[in-house]
């Protein structure tokens, strides 16, 4: 929680950021009771699957505990699809839903993910074979999706794990909160991410994001990511 806390600071970003991180380090252990057993049935489900990554497991617990209204999520939004972990995920939690799955299978400018992307797509294709009915592989770059996307389109759930740098994420965020619908949630995956230099980190491009729709949001939960709602 220091580090996280020490990274906020050191970026000179808004102090509210910290009680956000304070609060929800507070609801951690209650957190965990809940819903550690969502992700321990979840990692059975893909015991067979090609994964070579799994960072995505420790977000779930609070994924599940900050959204509750399982039932009413239809249509989720995923920018950055990678092996397809985060995308099983949501097909398994969301049972009712519907997944579009964003990512250009290219490796984004100076982010290193130590694999061929062409192995990414390959494995993407067979973690998601048998849910075949339930999503939409969109192979491209998540500016040239939403140019494309119908203005009727509107999501319950849009997750950013696109591209890092703080001007990717910044658009992403502002595309997606056009097509995300009132009560809809907005998870900002890699907040304290320090890959590039300062100020080009997504933590930048959130805060810019956050600062253009004022106070038409509400911070649910701070940790690895950031989750908010659309008021």
């Amino acid at each position: 929680m220091l580090k996280k806390i020490l990274f906020v600071l050191s970026n000179f970003k808004s102090l509210y950021f910290i009680y956000y991180i304070l609060l929800t380090n507070f609801l951690s252990r209650k957190i965990h009771n809940q819903c550690i057993y969502i992700k321990k049935e979840f990692e059975k489900k893909i015991l067979k699957k090609r994964f070579n990554y799994f960072w995505f497991l420790k977000n779930i617990p609070f994924i599940v505990f900050f959204i509750k209204d399982k039932n009413n999520v239809k249509k989720i939004l995923e920018i950055g699809s990678y092996e397809g972990l985060s995308s099983n995920f949501f097909l398994s939690c969301y049972d009712r839903s519907f997944l579009y799955c964003v990512d250009p299978f290219i490796e984004p400018n100076k982010e290193n993910y130590n694999q061929n992307f062409l192995t990414t797509e390959k494995n993407f294709d067979y973690n998601l074979k048998d849910l075949s009915s339930r999503f939409k592989k969109v192979k491209k770059r998540s500016n040239d999706f939403f140019r494309e996307l119908s203005e009727k389109e509107k999501f319950d759930i849009i997750f950013i794990d696109g591209a890092h740098d703080s001007v990717s994420v910044y658009f992403d965020a502002k595309n997606s909160w056009k097509y995300l619908k009132r009560e809809g949630y907005l998870i900002f995956d890699d907040f304290f991410c320090n890959e590039f230099k300062k100020g080009n980190n997504p933590i930048d491009g959130i805060d810019k994001f956050l600062k253009d729709i004022k106070r038409n949001y509400k911070i649910l939960g701070l940790y690895s990511q950031l989750i908010i709602l659309k008021l």
